[in-house]
C-alpha cells in the first residue's frame, strides 16, 4: 500500500512541475539564436600607411585577399572594417568578403582626447559612398 501512495504522490508532483501543454511547445521551438565567429577591430589595406607610417607590403588587392582568406580559414563569419576617423577601403573589402560569405560591418574608430578609444559600427547595408 505505502508503494501505491508513493506513486500517486510522484505522479501529483510531476503534474505540479509540469510546465503547461503550451508552454511546452514553446520550449521546444529553435531558439531563433545563431552565434558567430567575428572580428569586430579589423584595419582596411590603408591601416599601418596613414597611422603607424609602416609599410606592409602588399597592394590592397592582396591584402584585402589575404584578410578574406584568414576569415575563412579560422572561421571568421562576421568582421568589423573599423579605421581611425574615417571608412575608406571598406567597399572593396566587402566586395571580396561578398562570395565567401562573410559579413561585412562598416565603421570606424575615434579617440577622445583622455585616450579613451570607441568603435561605432553600423548596418551591413550601410553606404560608405567612398
Amino acid at each position: 500500500m505505502a508503494v501505491k501512495r508513493w506513486i500517486e504522490i510522484r505522479e501529483q508532483a510531476n503534474q505540479i512541475n509540469r510546465w503547461p501543454e503550451s508552454m511546452e511547445n514553446v520550449l521546444n521551438l529553435p531558439s531563433g539564436a545563431k552565434y558567430f565567429r567575428c572580428s569586430l577591430q579589423v584595419n582596411p589595406f590603408n591601416y599601418l600607411g596613414d597611422n603607424r607610417k609602416e609599410d606592409h607590403g602588399l597592394d590592397e588587392e592582396d591584402y584585402n585577399s589575404q584578410l578574406i582568406n584568414k576569415c575563412q580559414e579560422i572561421g571568421i563569419k562576421v568582421i568589423a572594417i573599423t579605421d581611425h576617423n574615417q571608412v575608406s577601403g571598406i567597399n572593396a573589402i566587402r566586395k571580396m568578403a561578398e562570395p565567401s560569405g562573410i559579413t561585412v560591418f562598416p565603421g570606424f574608430e575615434v579617440a577622445s582626447s583622455e585616450g579613451v578609444h570607441l568603435l561605432c559600427i553600423f548596418d551591413p547595408d550601410t553606404e560608405t559612398n567612398v
